[in-house]
């Protein structure tokens, strides 16, 4: 399986955010995630805008949801056209369970967990277990050194997920050769932000990260 370009949007308006997705970027992306900010500042009509343009693309709500909040917060962003959201990972699950009903059961979509790392230490088997058997799916695991920098510690973590049997998105500042590290992992999805939408080039650039994914992965 080739894993997905998941672009992620960090901005402030809707004119910002169909900019950061025109001249073809939003067509070369397998995922579109629009942020918490967006989705503060404007409310869902953004979420709207975006699947009009692009109806066949997977739309992502980055709410940093909590757990025990999906009943109220997760049906008018799936009305307006999301497909998933990224949760705030829990160990919770009484709470977990709330959310999986809500958008996995009644509505038949998607729930990425963001999944934070103290220090480096790995959750335990008993945690991840307890995701699996509350049927958490997708996992979304980022970078928390200095400066974002990919180290093998990370890799190692994201290998433990996989075995787990998680579909996993990495992301944190990710770079064209940050994609060779994960070489042999089946990987669901590069999430790209910032790398893409501040260069002088957008369309160019994920074009290249696009390239870069199926080279290695094809």
């Amino acid at each position: 399986m080739i894993p997905k370009l998941h672009y992620a949007l960090d901005t402030l308006s809707v004119e910002e955010t169909l900019d950061c997705l025109k001249a073809g970027v939003g067509e070369t992306a397998d995922i579109i995630e629009m942020g918490s900010s967006i989705i503060l500042s404007e409310g869902n009509k953004v979420i709207k805008y975006v699947k009009t343009l692009f109806p066949d693309k997977e739309i992502v709500a980055d709410i940093k949801m909590l757990m025990p909040t999906a009943r109220g917060s997760v049906p008018p962003l799936m009305d307006a056209g999301a497909d998933a959201i990224i949760a705030v990972s829990s160990i919770d699950l009484d709470m977990i369970a709330v959310a999986v009903d809500e958008i996995y059961h009644k509505r038949n979509k998607k729930m990425y967990m963001y999944i934070h790392i103290e220090n480096g230490k790995m959750y335990t088997e008993e945690y991840m277990e307890k995701w699996r058997s509350a049927g958490i799916k997708n996992v979304i695991y980022h970078s928390i050194n200095p400066g974002f920098a990919w180290d093998n510690n990370d890799t190692e973590i994201v290998k433990t997920l996989c075995k787990s049997g998680f579909d996993v998105s990495v992301t944190g500042k990710l770079k064209l050769e940050s994609i060779r590290d994960f070489a042999g992992l089946p990987i669901y999805s590069f999430i790209v932000g910032t790398a893409i939408a501040k260069s002088e080039n957008p369309l160019k650039h994920i074009q290249m990260f696009k390239k870069e994914i199926e080279t290695v992965f094809g």
